[in-house]
């Protein structure tokens, strides 16, 4: 009953958090947007929205590392492992430019889907070519305007924690325009809030890691697959690793 209780007053924190900062974000894009048609302003208070939702929340710490790794004024395809819809929150609080690739469902989502057209971040519905082709093309258009990409390559979250297969798309996103590639590796979210269920767990650590950039020098002779399957791994083991390191 007490963690019924304390996830509900966790939710009513979250969502007076959406609902009352919704509208400088309104306010934001209003004034910027003759100025800022990259959205740069608008994102970065993004960044602070979503990193309210853990600063206001003594349940949840989610513990950063390296994040000095994704140099400022450098675009990178950055790629993430995916455990709950708490690392979109986590990767908020790396304070970098970059445009999410979000699945159309989210856009549907009252709040967070209107915050999603403001910032131009980039629709993908998963099972049509089409969308995918054109997701392609948006991606490129922001890395030339400067701006990195932010992926879950795993396209939905994990039910046990592990990183599931991925798919190509990133990848293939970072051989066609010559990005450098930097991976994520996200633990303890998804104990704090699973895929199923809706009861928060408190005290949990989440730990974020930005690994090396991987320069495109190193995987230019490398198809898609390739890259798939070599950043998987890289990201594996660096789960491991840190699984191992809080034993």
């Amino acid at each position: 009953m007490i963690a019924v209780i304390r996830s509900m007053l966790s939710y009513i924190v979250v969502i007076s958090l959406v609902i009352g900062l919704f509208p400088p974000a309104l306010v934001i894009w209003f004034l910027t947007f003759p100025l800022d048609r990259k959205r740069i302003v608008l994102h970065f208070y993004t960044c602070l929205w979503g990193s309210l939702f853990v600063w206001t929340n003594p349940m949840w710490r989610v513990i950063v590392t390296n994040r000095r790794r994704i140099e400022k004024g450098k675009t990178y395809i950055l790629v993430s492992n995916h455990q709950s819809m708490f690392d979109i929150v986590a990767i908020y609080l790396l304070f970098r430019r970059f445009k999410w690739v979000s699945k159309s469902e989210n856009y549907s989502l009252p709040v967070i889907g209107w915050t999603l057209r403001l910032n131009n971040y980039i629709k993908l519905e998963r099972e049509s070519r089409k969308s995918i082709m054109k997701m392609m093309k948006e991606c490129e258009e922001a890395i030339r305007n400067g701006s990195s990409i932010m992926m879950f390559p795993e396209g939905t979250r994990s039910l046990d924690g592990e990183i599931r297969h991925f798919k190509t798309g990133a990848f293939l996103l970072a051989l066609n325009t010559e990005t450098p590639i930097i991976p994520i590796v996200l633990d303890g979210s998804g104990v704090v809030l699973p895929k199923k269920g809706f009861i928060l767990s408190p005290n949990r650590k989440i730990k974020l890691n930005v690994m090396e950039e991987i320069p495109f020098k190193e995987f230019k002779h490398l198809n898609a697959m390739e890259l798939m399957n070599m950043t998987r791994e890289i990201m594996e083991k660096e789960l491991t690793r840190i699984r191992y390191s809080s034993s």
